[in-house]
């Protein structure tokens, strides 16, 4: 199937001897699942979907542009700048490569323009004669900047924790997010501390360091913890660890049939039998334990989210409609009955089988579940106040023998459950039978800049800026395109207010004017605020005086004209000749 969903092996946190990639969900699969209703993307989120660019028209079969694996990571990265968080765990980090994501370093230390905010009087004077100094006019400009959306602005990690099964993939880890080795973005200028730290252990046991952690992701991982290990999930993340964000994201199982196999090897490579005998689904992946409807999630979600004090939210990547390159009603590039419904007999009877979702563009191949922490009547936890005591099953020197889960509690109801007989072999001999502690494997330490949080006077960072627009040869650059440039970041300390409270306190002649672009759509942040410079001088060619410039450019004016006229005279040419020969035809 062209999914265009490969993407480093990511192994999830058991301790069963075997990587069991990514995820899987619990056994609420059912052979003949209820009509699913349809998942809608919460409007907080609907931007993660929506302003992805349609794909290229260059492929013969459908593709996801960008591919789901960097579109699930981008949605996950959007989620943490959301809440703000500044710090996190990724649950199955496997080889490292949304970790690399995590440490890149923000792009500067604060927040513009949050510092200068609306001013909704100064809004309703439309004089110009109100303001009495140069800079009263920045400010009114200043506090006209449209605001970044909160999911735009810059994540600012300054703990990072990866936890795998597999030591082999944390050596890999390592390395990817070894500050030494290149890890994130060697050559970008980084303004805050960031430590790196890896373990390997599985979700059955407990480990101490995570508590207090603000955000916990699992990318592709619940659809590969057998039973005994899913219930465990949410009663460890959300009823131990109790972190106020945790993303979860996993296949939709319903989508499965709109996948076009481009050849046979693709199809072999990308359908797999349920391997527990539960139902007659047919997976995505050989090691998946099960995948989930969207109702089946979003009920799971739902009632984990209630038990635990947390609220959910759902959205997706990936969308149908962008799959096919079909945006817009009536969704005529989207194939219907689902081109690949006869390998997938268990889809036959979901809703989304039977007629064409009635939104394409929010009908996701990847589900997506946004969990956050309620607080009710009290201020916010804070990680060093109450310590949550550990559940029964956890204890990193227990030695007890961890019990089978209760499967038939997230199994629809009429379903009945298989016997141990019809269970795939080797499951059962999978399950950990000791909780084994976890391993510490390695601690990085991302040091800031030297010039962090230390900008330079404001008059030498107005010198900075007049070398900037001397380099890029312009009287006028946005905000950024300032702060694109290397030197002006450090001499500015990685501070954006830096600069702009340089520009507001030594600018007594207005010699710097500045202006928001409120009227252009989809401008936001320091896109949307121009820098002029009324005293910038165009660089003259050495031994070239001003008004040999202005000679120059008088006679090079002169030449265009006359190409203008030539072009005007050789078209009127051209035109009579054709009149002749219309004429002769006739």
């Amino acid at each position: 199937m062209a999914t265009n969903d490969e993407e480093p092996t990511r192994s999830a946190v058991t301790q069963s001897g075997t990587a069991e990639s990514n995820g899987a969900a619990p056994s609420s699969l059912s052979t003949s699942p209820t009509p699913t209703p349809q998942l809608e993307a919460p409007a907080s989120y609907s931007s993660s979907a929506a302003s992805l660019k349609p794909r290229p028209q260059l492929d013969l079969h459908p593709v996801f542009h960008p591919p789901l694996w960097l579109a699930r990571r981008t949605a996950c990265i959007r989620a943490l700048k959301k809440e703000g968080v500044r710090s996190v765990v990724d649950i199955g980090c496997g080889e490292g490569a949304v970790l690399q994501m995590l440490i890149s370093p923000a792009y500067h230390l604060d927040s513009f323009p949050d510092l200068y905010a609306p001013d909704p009087v100064s809004h309703s004077l439309s004089s110009e004669s109100r303001f009495s100094s140069p800079r009263e006019a920045k400010l009114e400009q200043l506090r006209r900047v449209p605001r970044l959306n909160p999911e735009e602005e810059e994540l600012h990690l300054r703990r990072v924790i990866g936890v795998d099964i597999l030591r082999s993939s944390l050596q890999q880890a390592a390395r990817v997010t070894d500050p030494e080795g290149g890890g994130a973005s060697p050559h970008a200028s980084r303004w805050e501390e960031c430590r790196v730290e890896l373990y390997e252990g599985g979700l059955e046991s407990y480990n101490q360091v995570f508590e207090g952690v603000e955000a916990m992701i699992a990318t592709e991982v619940i659809e590969h913890l057998p039973p005994h290990l899913f219930d465990k999930f949410a009663k460890t993340i959300l009823g131990m660890y109790q972190p106020r964000l945790v993303v979860v994201t996993t296949p939709n199982h319903e989508f499965n049939p709109y996948f076009i196999a481009t050849s046979k090897s693709d199809e072999d490579s990308n359908r797999f039998p349920d391997p527990t005998g539960r139902t007659n689904r047919v997976f995505r992946d050989d090691d998946h334990q099960l995948e989930f409807t969207i109702d089946e999630f979003q009920s799971w979600a739902n009632k984990v989210a209630a038990e635990n004090d947390y609220q959910v939210t759902f959205t997706g990547v990936g969308s149908l409609s962008h799959y096919y390159g079909s945006h817009a009603p009536p969704y005529a590039g989207i194939p219907f009955p689902p081109p690949s419904l006869d390998a997938h007999p268990a889809c036959r009877d979901f809703a989304s089988s039977k007629s064409l979702p009635s939104d394409p563009s929010t009908f996701y191949a990847t589900q997506i579940a946004i969990f956050t922490r309620i607080f009710p009547n009290e201020v916010e936890r804070s990680p060093r106040s109450h310590k949550p005591q550990p559940l029964p099953f956890f204890s990193p020197t227990t030695e007890s023998i961890v019990e089978m889960a209760p499967v038939a509690a997230i199994v629809p109801s009429g379903v009945a459950l298989p016997s141990s007989s019809t269970t795939r072999p080797g499951l059962t001999a999978r399950r950990p039978t000791l909780s084994t502690p976890h391993v510490h494997v390695q601690t990085h330490t991302h040091r800031p800049h030297p010039s962090a949080s230390e900008p330079l006077r404001s008059e030498k960072l107005i010198e900075s800026l007049k070398k900037c627009f001397n380099g890029r040869q312009s009287s006028r650059l946005s905000l950024a395109q300032i702060w694109s440039n290397d030197e002006m970041r450090i001499d500015c300390g990685g501070i954006v207010g830096s600069l702009i409270e340089a520009l507001l306190e030594k600018d007594e002649e207005g010699e710097w004017e500045l202006e928001a672009l409120v009227e252009e759509e989809g401008v936001r942040g320091m896109d949307a605020l121009m820098v002029e410079w009324k005293g910038f001088v165009e660089r003259q060619e050495e031994g070239e005086s001003v008004w040999d410039r202005a000679y120059i450019e008088e006679m090079e004016v002169e030449d265009r004209h006359e190409k203008e006229l030539d072009e005007d005279d050789n078209l009127e040419d051209s035109s009579d000749e054709e009149g002749l020969d219309l004429e002769w035809e006739q």
